[in-house]
């Protein structure tokens, strides 16, 4: 099935770059690999890519099939292990447990409140004890994009009040479109 996804990825190759994400890069401060990780939102797998180079073992999923399959070709050319999911987020179901989930700029995209709650608690739910959360997403505290949901002021960091905050933001950013933003960003230690 080819969505929207799938032709912007096939339009835009490198929609993010080819870097990880700073806030993903803060994974290896926090807890060193071997660590079993699920990307929600892999994308082309510039996050993955990062982390399975640096010794994690990766799963991801990703309702493109474009991009999943960019991100496999870069993972078998650089001899990695990466297993993705083409599947819609809000349908993935989660067969075990995890020490590290994370989801960069995707959580905005699921549509409604409810669904986005879903996922944070399927998440939560599905990570070890000691295991990280670590999610990025735009707030409508200053609209960069027009999104299906947007993150209420402090409202991501009130998801992990029973977790150990190690890192909360609220900052402007730059999006891949040049509009500035604001992002909020969190990584969180569950007890």
């Amino acid at each position: 099935m080819f969505n929207e996804f799938d032709k912007i990825y096939s339009e835009t190759p490198q929609l993010y770059g080819n870097e990880p994400s700073d806030w993903v890069r803060k994974i290896l401060e926090y807890r060193k690999a071997p660590a079993l990780v699920l990307d929600i939102g892999i994308c082309y797998g510039r996050n993955a890519l990062f982390l399975a180079k640096n010794g994690y073992t990766i799963e991801g999923v990703d309702i493109s099939q474009v991009a999943i399959d960019k991100c496999l070709k870069e993972a078998n050319k650089n001899n990695l292990d990466i297993r993705c999911y083409c599947e819609n987020i809000n349908d993935f179901i989660f067969n075990k447990k995890y020490d590290i989930i994370f989801s960069t700029a995707t959580l905005q995209y699921l549509g409604n409140k409810e669904k986005v709650f879903s996922v944070i608690e399927k998440m939560k739910k599905n990570t070890m004890v000691g295991g990280l959360n670590i999610i990025s997403a735009p707030t409508d505290t200053k609209i960069g994009m027009d999104f299906p949901y947007y993150f209420n002021k402090k409202e991501l960091k009130n998801f992990y009040n029973n977790w150990d905050i190690l890192e909360f933001n609220e900052e402007e950013d730059l999006f891949s479109t040049g509009k500035i933003g604001t992002i909020a960003f969190i990584i969180a230690k569950k007890r």
